[in-house]
């Protein structure tokens, strides 16, 4: 009789206990889960601050209970490590010149800087009485300087209009966007760009054969002076030839030589793209 009154205390004793462990245990299980857990209970327990042991604390880890996960920075509970496109722009990671960075996705001329936030391509060494000065020099986005055409302008440049400035021509040949000009460019004679130096002035257009942007130069002289107009980009009269190896003119250009009329955009492309092919 003894013996069955000691078993039965003994399993009342454990109910008892479990039920007050259990009690414990509940109070102690973090109050943001809605399941008792034995990750929870543990961490509660031991005061773990990093569950799944990847070396980030809790409350910093996107997936705390997840070793191989500790960012989603597009927010789309894929962890960084298997997103297939982490920054959420888009754009594939191996496509993704900036991976991380969801504002940018390309660099097209390699200089470590968005295309979006990188400043513009500009030239420098245009002389005010029309001519070109030996050395036209490119400057690419970091600043790095490459002399790209050599020209000489004959006088005949500042004979005309006022005080020897060159009348502004409203007739124009524009590419809207340097980066969607073609492959090729075939100059012919067009009403919108066969009188585009001088109006007024009937100088003949030379037509070319169409050339391959890798053997063009470009020869361009400023055809407008004074201050611009915020809305508007100056223009910069081009004469496209084929090169001679070199890519480099060397020559005095001739009125009959001026060709078509190109944004300093389109002028900075095509020349860019020769630069690349030297």
């Amino acid at each position: 009789m003894n013996t069955k009154t000691n078993r039965i205390a003994v399993v009342i004793s454990t109910v008892v206990i479990s039920t007050v462990v259990l009690a414990l245990l509940w109070l102690l299980m973090p109050k943001t889960s809605t399941f008792f857990t034995l990750d929870d209970t543990i961490a509660s327990l031991v005061h773990n601050d990093d569950i799944d042991g990847d070396g980030v604390p809790n409350e910093k880890d996107a997936f705390p209970k997840d070793p191989k996960e500790t960012a989603d920075m597009d927010g789309d509970s894929i962890g960084d490590n298997s997103d297939p496109d982490i920054d959420g722009d888009g754009v594939p990671n191996e496509k993704d010149a900036f991976p991380k960075d969801p504002t940018e996705t390309a660099d097209h001329d390699g200089d470590g800087i968005g295309d979006n936030k990188d400043e513009p391509k500009w030239f420098t060494h245009f002389k005010t009485n029309g001519y070109i000065s030996p050395k036209t020099v490119y400057h690419s986005f970091t600043g790095l300087q490459k002399t790209l055409t050599r020209a000489e302008v004959t006088p005949y440049l500042t004979q005309y209009g006022i005080n020897n400035q060159l009348t502004k021509n409203k007739n124009t040949c524009t590419f809207k966007d340097m980066r969607n000009v073609s492959d090729t460019l075939k100059a012919s004679i067009k009403s919108s760009c066969q009188y585009n130096l001088l109006k007024g002035h009937n100088y003949r257009f030379i037509p070319h054969r169409t050339l391959r942007k890798y053997e063009m130069v470009i020869v361009f002289v400023r055809s407008q002076y004074g201050t611009q107009p915020e809305n508007q980009k100056p223009r910069y009269n081009a004469y496209i030839e084929k090169a001679k190896e070199t890519n480099i003119v060397d020559k005095n250009i001739s009125k009959d030589e001026l060709g078509q009329q190109l944004t300093l955009e389109a002028l900075a492309k095509l020349i860019y793209q020769q630069s690349l092919q030297k």
